[in-house]
């Protein structure tokens, strides 16, 4: 990628991960801002523990999606992860109960961490 002209795709592929990074950090934002402690009654120290099991998901997902690309393609992999990061966070959004939250925090982190590490160069 580094010898090629610049040109549209690489406008796409910036778009598309920036995208990508800017929804993760808002995600994190809104959590670490508290608006999930009025509504689930988490503490400061749910909180935290959602932070570790995003955190923890994103190791997972770059551990198995980051193997998957190599054997099924970067883009089939990438566009899978964003999925999975976009079906994560919405479901976040709707999780009744803390648990739910945290299962619904790592599916996102999974999604994040194989979307960066499905984008590695080798």
């Amino acid at each position: 990628m580094h010898d090629m002209p610049w040109t549209r795709f690489h406008w796409m592929v910036i778009v598309g991960l920036g995208t990508a990074w800017i929804l993760d950090d808002l995600e994190i934002q809104i959590v670490a801002a508290g608006g999930f402690e009025r509504t689930l009654g988490m503490d400061a120290g749910d909180v935290g523990l959602a932070g570790t099991v995003h955190l923890l998901g994103e190791v997972a997902g770059a551990l198995i999606f980051g193997r998957l690309s190599d054997t099924w393609g970067r883009k089939k992999i990438f566009t899978l992860t964003l999925v999975v990061y976009l079906l994560g966070a919405a479901a976040s959004g709707l999780a009744p109960t803390m648990w739910v939250f945290l299962v619904c925090r790592f599916v996102s982190g999974m999604g994040i961490g194989g979307g960066w590490w499905s984008c590695r160069q080798r």
